[in-house]
C-alpha cells in the first residue's frame, strides 16, 4: 500500500495531462 501512495502523486500529473488531451482530442474517449 506504501508503494500505490508513492504511485499516486506520480500518476496524478499523467492523469492531469490524459484530461487535458480529452479534452483537446475529444475523439480519443479510450
Amino acid at each position: 500500500m506504501h508503494v500505490q501512495q508513492v504511485q499516486l502523486p506520480s500518476s496524478l500529473p499523467q492523469i492531469k495531462e490524459v484530461r487535458l488531451l480529452n479534452k483537446i482530442r475529444p475523439k480519443q474517449t479510450s
